[in-house]
């Protein structure tokens, strides 16, 4: 059983309420950290009549945590009744099974596909309300049930979740507002952020003290006991919850002294719900969960810096989920492996191909050895090496990998499986390179086609095959109907990724190359062909980051708090003169020409300026 619903719905007591009175008689089985899953199926498996309780499918599920293979373990016995219960919110399902990474994502879905699911709205029904005036009858009118009765959002007052939430939101918006009160904000906001950032487990008030002056205005000046009266503030109930408690669970088995906060998961759903496409997480925040995150978390964390074109970043993070697993879990476990293939792909990204492919082909050689040809990691990886090899410019390797990748996935999942559509358009792009441009033409219509049927108009994927297909019209002469589609896929991108994002930059400037060619102006650009931003950068062995060029040597660590990483320690920043997020957005330097021309130059001496004092500010 699988409740979804925003926090403070009621998920998980309306779940042990239904527990406690249907099934009195069985064993109740708890794991509270993703290492404590195995052994708790463990005891699950061992009784005949149990429940295990999974209060957060995000935080011990999919890799590492609960799989499909335990779930089965578990309720595949007839001459048992056990029973699997678990929660999880709207926003953390989307990052679940959508938002993850393409093995994860199938690891992550195969491990809830066996559940009944049941939603838990934000506000409650017809007949939960007449139900609750039943129960409330005999109660004086003092009593806070009786209250707050007339509000289908009785769960949110019971709590004073829209409060505190409200105190929130007021402190980050006012510009002028100073002293401890501000300070509080900030280090909810770091805790937010951290959430968002991929970290599950309590927090350490060591974290937070270290990042939350990227949530403080620029001038903000720090004054005598400020910070401790901060904490206070942001512990204590606002009138009845906490933004942040101190949590009883611990991120390591031993004490070592430090305590650890657990934030409102309210605010975190709101914070998601409310923040855009160019909200996003500082990239000074994402280097710091680093340093405390587990192997899951670390993955996690990869993942939204690579979705959001900080393929450093996520480097770093695959590399060191990499190294955990390897430790604990031995250099051969399909974990281990899951993670070096995302750190080959974070490489190719950065246009470090060599490495990129020796990485690849190392793992996929592992792969069908310990978990077979046809399982979907070992096809990842070798999807993923035929990319690198097409970019290598190994055309008839990678076209061979391609279609032995499509005819398996074909045969197991189906012709329009979302993994068979890539195959099909990663094929198509290896045609459009070796100049069989009427054939990846074709490919890129049926699968673009197929992915807006089965994905929808709007998922990315859909973009990616319209945004190829739009290059390849280009290439052939059909500017006209390119220019359209280009169109379409950069107001998709910015919709999705925001307008500064590496994709849509791309895609934005492929569209403006076509128009100029349908005006007969000259292209002011370099005149390569367009490409995908991560191939641009792997042909031209310079790496991409977001903000979007492959020429820009640099994270896009400016405007929101964020900082390039330490020479010779590519893993931790170095440290920024003042950051600003959260709401409190810093000023952003412009430069504009008087012609179409002249905006070009001023834009390229921008981002060389930007590259030189970036480079130097991270010399020792």
């Amino acid at each position: 059983m699988l409740l979804i619903g925003d926090a403070v719905t009621g998920k998980s007591r309306s779940a042990f309420e239904a527990m406690s009175a249907v099934l009195p008689d069985h064993y109740l089985i708890a794991p509270r950290r993703r290492g404590a899953v195995g052994p708790a199926v463990d005891l699950a498996a061992a009784e005949r009549r149990s429940v295990l309780w999974i209060d957060d499918l995000y935080e011990l599920a999919g890799p590492d945590g609960l799989t499909r293979g335990q779930v089965a373990r578990l309720i595949g016995d007839p001459a048992c009744h056990r029973l699997i219960i678990a929660c999880i919110s709207h926003a953390d399902l989307r990052r679940f099974t959508d938002l993850s990474d393409s093995a994860a994502r199938q690891t992550n879905r195969e491990a809830i596909e066996l559940a009944h699911r049941f939603a838990v709205d934000r506000e409650w029904s017809d007949n939960e309300m007449l139900r609750l005036t039943h129960r409330t009858a005999a109660l004086s009118a003092d009593h806070p049930l009786v209250r707050q009765a007339a509000h289908r959002d009785l769960t949110r007052r019971l709590v004073a979740a829209d409060e505190v939430l409200s105190t929130w939101r007021s402190v980050r918006a006012d510009a002028s507002a100073r002293g401890p009160v501000v300070l509080s904000a900030a280090l909810i906001s770091a805790a937010v952020d951290c959430r968002r950032a991929g970290m599950s487990n309590p927090l350490s008030r060591r974290l937070l003290s270290r990042i939350h002056h990227a949530y403080l205005p620029p001038d903000y000046h720090l004054a005598g006991n400020d910070l401790e009266a901060a904490w206070e503030l942001a512990t204590a109930p606002d009138p009845i919850t906490a933004a942040l408690t101190v949590s009883q669970r611990r991120r390591t088995s031993e004490d070592d002294g430090e305590t650890y906060l657990d934030v409102f998961s309210y605010l975190v759903d709101e914070r998601d719900r409310e923040a855009g496409t160019a909200d996003q997480v500082p990239s000074l925040v994402l280097y710091a969960c680093l340093a405390e995150a587990e192997a899951a978390e670390a993955m996690r964390i990869g993942q939204v810096a690579s979705n959001y074109g900080l393929y450093r970043i996520a480097l770093d993070a695959f590399a060191q989920a990499a190294r955990d697993r390897s430790r604990r879990l031995g250099p051969e476990d399909p974990d281990t492996l899951a993670s070096r293939d995302k750190e080959a792909r974070a490489l190719r990204f950065l246009g470090e191909l060599s490495r990129a492919e020796a990485l690849h082909a190392e793992v996929t050689e592992i792969q069908q050895r310990v978990l077979g040809s046809t399982d979907h990691a070992t096809l990842t990886s070798r999807d993923n090496r035929a990319r690198v090899l097409r970019v290598l410019k190994r055309l008839a390797e990678a076209e061979a990998e391609h279609q032995a990748v499509l005819a398996i996935r074909a045969s197991l999942l189906g012709a329009e499986n979302a993994d068979t559509l890539t195959s099909r358009n990663n094929l198509a792009r290896v045609w459009q390179a070796m100049s069989r441009r009427p054939a990846a033409e074709r490919e890129f219509r049926t699968v673009a086609a197929a992915r807006a049927r089965v994905l929808g108009d709007g998922h990315r994927d859909t973009l990616t095959s319209l945004d190829d297909l739009a290059s390849v019209l280009a290439e052939s002469g059909q500017l006209a109907e390119a220019a359209e589609i280009y169109e379409r896929v950069v107001a998709g991108r910015t919709s999705l990724l925001g307008p500064a994002h590496a994709r849509t930059a791309a895609s934005a400037e492929a569209l403006a190359k076509v128009r100029r060619d349908l005006g007969g102006e000259p292209d002011p650009g370099s005149g390569a062909d367009r490409q995908d931003p991560s191939e641009q950068a792997l042909d031209s062995g310079r790496p991409v980051v977001a903000g979007g060029r492959p020429d820009e040597a640099r994270d896009p660590v400016t405007a929101a708090g964020t900082m390039e990483p330490e020479a010779g320690n590519p893993s931790r920043p170095a440290p920024a003169d003042h950051t600003s997020a959260g709401g409190r957005p810093a000023a952003r330097s412009s430069a504009t020409g008087s012609s179409a021309a002249g905006q070009a130059v001023a834009t390229r001496v921008i981002r060389l300026v930007r590259h030189l004092a970036a480079r130097y500010s991270a010399l020792p």
